[in-house]
């Protein structure tokens, strides 16, 4: 058993480091009117002819399915927005690097900043505010100081706080009595993990008072982490101890699904997930290896986004600030509807 763990934690540990070099995507799926460069830095830029106003994304990280889709979503929809030059750059989960890419769009002058913000570093993006160049928060709700309480800004993203709560109305009812749940935050104090837990507490708390949450344990957004901290629970708990496991991300769930295949448990312990993209949910889905996945297309977010950026540069910035889009449910009953 032990050298099947290690086999399968080598092959996790490849998948991850192939993830990180995902800046180099295939973008074939836009239209080939337009022309994609992607740079070796990870750089990717859109350009259809003569543009008006340029709008810099940077990305949380590309080797993050859910992220990596944001940041081409705005590739994607480029050619819905002809007067913007589009450049997308990848923070790579480093709170260096991500601030790094908000100097580079503001030596480059861009007009409009969107951002899946590394916590802590909203403050880096007070110089657009004063410069009157708008700032379109997505995904990640910005953590906002003392010292930029005056900065106007734009959010587009969903609720965590309610994923957390969708999971325990999906767990309440599978979960046989006195069941138990083990629980991987994405990264100790980052707010959408804060949030998304806080949900599942809540609601598991008011359906099922029953229930243990046996343990909440970090992932730190990382496969390999996460196939460990599973591999740790089994050992702590046995085989027959964990009925359900909530991974907070999709950067999780493959580590847990990995570990489970490793000990035989795939499919017997319950385990939900989010945003997973469309062939890899419906093969987890299929095998019952994932029972349920929440999903939105977060390309969703970035068209939003780009409309937000558009209305304001002409003229008409949106007095609404916060925007919420809701994910929906799916299990193997209706997989066939994911990413239609």
């Amino acid at each position: 058993m032990k050298k099947r763990f290690l086999a399968t934690l080598m092959c996790i540990t490849m998948l991850a480091t192939s993830l990180v070099g995902c800046g180099n995507a295939d973008t074939s799926s836009t239209d080939s009117t337009a022309e994609t460069k992607v740079d070796a830095t990870g750089s990717q830029e859109k350009t259809t002819g003569e543009k008006k106003w340029k709008l810099g994304y940077s990305s949380l990280a590309f080797f993050d399915e859910s992220c990596k889709r944001m940041a081409d979503g705005f590739l994607l929809y480029a050619d819905q927005f002809p007067d913007f030059d589009i450049s997308v750059l990848d923070g790579n989960s480093d709170m260096n690097t991500q601030i790094a890419t908000i100097d580079t769009f503001w030596n480059n002058d861009v007009d409009v900043i969107s951002i899946q913000a590394y916590p802590g570093i909203e403050s880096n993006l007070y110089k657009f505010y004063e410069a009157k160049k708008p700032i379109i928060f997505i995904d990640f709700y910005p953590t906002i100081t003392d010292d930029i309480a005056d900065m106007d800004w734009y959010f587009v993203g969903s609720s965590d706080y309610s994923m957390g709560e969708k999971w325990a109305e999906y767990l309440a009812e599978k979960l046989p009595e006195n069941g138990t749940v083990c629980e991987l935050l994405i990264s100790v104090g980052q707010q959408n993990s804060i949030d998304r837990s806080q949900g599942l507490h809540d609601k598991l708390a008011e359906l099922r008072p029953d229930v243990t949450i046996l343990d909440s344990q970090s992932g730190e957004a990382d496969a390999t982490t996460s196939m460990n901290v599973t591999a740790d629970w089994i050992q702590r708990f046995g085989a027959d101890g964990i009925d359900a496991i909530v991974p907070l991300s999709p950067s999780l769930t493959v580590g847990v699904v990995e570990a489970l295949k490793a000990e035989g448990l795939a499919g017997k312990i319950i385990v939900v997930s989010s945003d997973e993209n469309p062939e890899t949910a419906k093969e987890w889905l299929s095998n019952d290896y994932v029972s349920a996945i929440q999903y939105m297309d977060n390309a969703n977010l970035s068209l939003k986004a780009l409309e937000i950026a558009q209305a304001c540069m002409e003229g008409n910035p949106p007095e609404q600030r916060e925007y919420r889009l809701e994910r929906e449910m799916y299990t193997k009953e209706n997989m066939d509807e994911y990413g239609n």
